[in-house]
This record gives C-alpha cells, structure tokens and sequence, in this order.
C-alpha cells in the first residue's frame, strides 16, 4: 500500500497538487477567461477583448465559469499528479529500488504516461469547459449550466465523439505538462542536491521561481497547439472541427499569418506562469506539511 499503485505518497502528492492548481486558479482565473476568447477572437487584440468583455458583461463577466473550471481543474490535476508519482513508486518497486535516480529521460516518459491518463480521462470535462466560457461571446446566451451538465448535453445533442473532438491536438500536447513537470523536477533534484545538508523541499521562493521558468519553456514550445486545441473545442458546428489539427493551422497561417499560431500568448504566458508558479509553491508547503505530519505519525507508533 505504501509503494505501490495506491501508495500514500501518490496521493499525497495528487492531493497537493490539486489543491496548488485550486489556489492559483481562483487567483488568476480572468486571465485564463480572456485567453480562451482571445484564442477563438478574430481580432485577437488584449485590450479591446478585455474592454468588450467588461463592457457586455460587467466585471463579474471576468469570473463567468469560474466553478465550473476549478471543477476540471481539479479533476485533472489530481488525475496527473496521482499517475505521475504512482507511476514512478510502481517502476521503482519493479526495479528493485529505494529511490530513482535523478533521469531527465526517464521523468520526461512517466510525465508523458500521466498525460496520456489525465488527456484521455478528462479532455470532456475541458471541451464542456471551453463551451462554458464562450457562450456568451458566440451568442448563446446561459445555453449551458455546469459542468457535468454541459458534459451530458454535448453527449446527448452532438455524440460522444464531440467530448473528445480536441483528443489529437490534446494527445500532441502532452508535451507541455510533460516539458513542464520534467523541467521542474531536474532542477529541483539539482537544487537539493546541492544543498548543504539532507533535504526533500525547495523554499517558497525557490519553488514559485522554479514553477514559473519551467512553464515558460513548456508554453512557448507547445503555443501554437493550445490554439488549435480551444479552437477544436469551441463550436457545436465550425468548419474547423471537420479538419486536422495541421490543417487547421495551415488555414490560420494561410488566412492571418505567423501571427495567428501565437495568438493571446502574452496573456498565456502571463497566465501561466504565474498560475503555474503559485501552484508549485503551495503544493510545495502542503506536500511537506503532509509528510511531516505522517512522519510524526510513523514515529510515534516505532516508539
């Protein structure tokens, strides 16, 4: 139970990590909102996206979808962090091993296996997701309400099929997380290698610094992918949605240029980044409150 498949230290790191994605979600969710209208925008213009949404739907309009979206947040955050580190106690136990060694390679292949989980398993729940902060904007006014609601209307109205319309585009990206996690993690192990004296935890400085680099060399990499992923997501009937991935992009580039793969990417790294810098950070401080407290927990029963 404790090295295996449902170990304790999976699940603390699944619970830490949710909860880390929960924080910064809340925190920075209006930026996310006005990335997805900005990725699916004509006009793709920060400021005058901004001003229309806040002009059309008041200031609580920044927070449409809020719920729902810490609702997949949190799903797929605990999906991803449980099979990432159950992943690595199980080959650990297989390998015969007390700890694996510091492997770029080998965090890049258990964070690409969690993200192939985590896509499969939740990609319905981002495609309701996506719908739930459009609707507004493409004319449908409160269509749908909720997740789970709007993950059974798309089924019962579209087809299965709809739930995973942005599977490919999503599949590709695993990447991301997997750059982003296995970034993280290499330099973290350095770091603590380095340090004078036996230690498992980066300080809160150092882990929010961390977190925000790693998620910048994961998005500028994967951008033009994201683009493709929300606009797959968006609409019930879009020409788009008939054709691949590449293609879509070729029919940006041949219609709006360069420009249009990189479309909303200063928002999306700000999004990111920073969302990404104060997940890691609080995931940092609650996993090591939670391995103290069953640390204290094992020693007492040895005494």
């Amino acid at each position: 139970m404790e090295d295996g498949l449902l170990s304790i230290s999976a699940l603390t790191h699944a619970l830490a990590g949710a909860a880390g994605a929960e924080v910064a979600t809340l925190v920075f969710y209006p930026l996310d909102l006005l990335l997805t209208r900005l990725q699916n925008s004509d006009n793709g213009r920060t400021a005058k996206e901004l001003t229309e949404l806040v002009k059309s739907e008041g200031i609580q309009g920044m927070y449409r979808g809020l719920i729902p979206n810490m609702e997949a947040v949190m799903a797929s955050n605990m999906t991803y962090f449980y099979s990432y580190h159950a992943t690595r106690q199980v080959v650990k136990v297989q390998l015969g091993l007390r700890d694996l060694p510091t492997n770029p390679a080998g965090n890049l292949l258990i964070g690409a296996f969690a993200a192939v989980i985590n896509v499969l398993l939740t990609t319905p729940l981002w495609v309701a997701n996506t719908r739930l902060k459009l609707q507004r904007r493409m004319g449908r006014d409160e269509k749908y309400h909720g997740l789970l609601y709007t993950v059974m209307r798309i089924a019962r109205e579209e087809g299965l099929g709809t739930l995973w319309g942005s599977l490919i585009p999503s599949l590709i990206l695993i990447c991301n997380p997997s750059i982003h996690f296995t970034v993280y993690e290499s330099i973290k192990s350095r770091l603590l290698r380095n340090r004078f004296g036996p230690s498992n935890t980066l300080t809160a400085f150092q882990a929010f610094l961390l977190g925000a680099f790693a998620k910048i060399c994961a998005t500028i990499i994967s951008y033009p992918l994201q683009v493709a992923q929300s606009r797959l997501r968006a609409e019930k009937r879009n020409p788009e949605r008939s054709i691949g991935t590449l293609s879509l992009l070729k029919r940006l580039y041949k219609e709006e240029g360069f420009p249009a793969w990189y479309k909303g990417i200063g928002v999306k790294l700000a999004q990111s980044t920073l969302t990404s810098a104060l997940m890691f950070l609080v995931y940092e401080r609650i996993r090591a409150v939670v391995l103290k407290i069953l640390r204290g927990r094992l020693s007492s029963k040895i005494a």
